[in-house]
């Protein structure tokens, strides 16, 4: 079953007074691009969302939002810089005493505009349950993502399985058509053999050898066998359940190869037809592949 590499999920946990809410939406990528942005309580924890991303995702590049709605005032614990207090201290001093009383007052919420005099940082043990409450909504908001991927998927293997349908018709047709078509090459062998006995004196041992070469050449049922094998390679990938994006990407490469073989060794126009047609459903399948995890 496919999986689609654009999505996108959310959740909110209300528990132990907290309240957290996660964000995930994903798009296309080569590879897995884990982004995790977190509330300032939760610095330090990335990696410990990146392992839930790794834990659900396997392709495309994922950002994962985690807001901290409500931690109550014991999740901080704030201190004052006292060294830099002491600096300010000295400085405002010796301004006070360059200027008359009336020049010059200082409040106390002065200091409390400089943000750098109070330190802030995260209670441990506030932090450490915070952690498992923001883990718990990341992991659901992680499988809502996961359930708008496989959705879009179905839709994307249902575009492909009837695309693979009218490949599967086109090559069924070049079948039916190739003893006409390697009528029509000899043919026309014979009528360019035909003008060069006209003006010149032929070999004919060499001739026969010509003929036998040129015969092989134009046979195309290696390719037809191989684009029939790469087909089911395709059908049984749509079918796998482990991620088959790369595999899809890569066998649509070798059926291009092919039919672009068999193109070149046909002068048949009904076969040119269905060779550009075939062409264009692979490029379509190719621009789903591009969103397949």
């Amino acid at each position: 079953m496919l999986v689609s590499m654009t999505g996108c999920g959310s959740a909110a946990r209300a528990e132990n007074d907290f309240v957290v809410a996660a964000e995930v939406k994903s798009l296309n990528s080569r590879y897995l691009e884990p982004i995790v942005k977190l509330h300032p309580l939760l610095n330090g924890f990335e990696l410990e969302f990146v392992k839930l991303i790794r834990k659900y995702v396997s392709r495309g590049r994922v950002n994962l939002t985690v807001n901290v709605l409500q931690a109550g005032r014991e999740a901080w614990n704030l201190s004052i810089d006292e060294n830099l207090l002491e600096a300010y201290t000295a400085l405002i001093q010796e301004i006070d005493s360059r200027l008359t009383p009336e020049q010059t007052v200082v409040c106390l919420d002065r200091f409390i505009q400089m943000p750098e005099l109070i330190m802030r940082t995260p209670d441990p043990e506030v932090q450490e349950k915070l952690l498992e409450v923001s883990l718990r909504a990341a992991e659901e908001a992680l499988i809502k993502l996961q359930m708008s991927r496989k959705e879009e998927g179905r839709a994307i293997q249902r575009d492909i399985s009837k695309r693979l349908k009218r490949l599967s018709g086109f090559i069924k047709t070049i079948k039916e058509l190739k003893d006409k078509a390697l009528h029509m090459r000899a043919q026309k062998l014979r009528e360019q053999i035909a003008q060069l006995a006209e003006n010149s004196k032929i070999d004919e041992n060499r001739l026969v050898q010509e003929i036998t070469y040129y015969a092989i050449r134009s046979d195309f049922t290696e390719e037809i066998t191989r684009l029939e094998a790469h087909l089911n390679r395709l059908y049984s990938a749509l079918r796998s359940r482990k991620p088959t994006g790369s595999i899809l990407n890569f066998t649509l490469q070798e059926c291009l190869r092919e039919i672009n073989t068999i193109g070149s060794k046909n002068d048949l126009l009904e076969i040119s037809q269905i060779v550009i047609d075939f062409k264009e459903e692979l490029e379509r399948i190719r621009e789903q592949v591009q969103n397949v995890e």
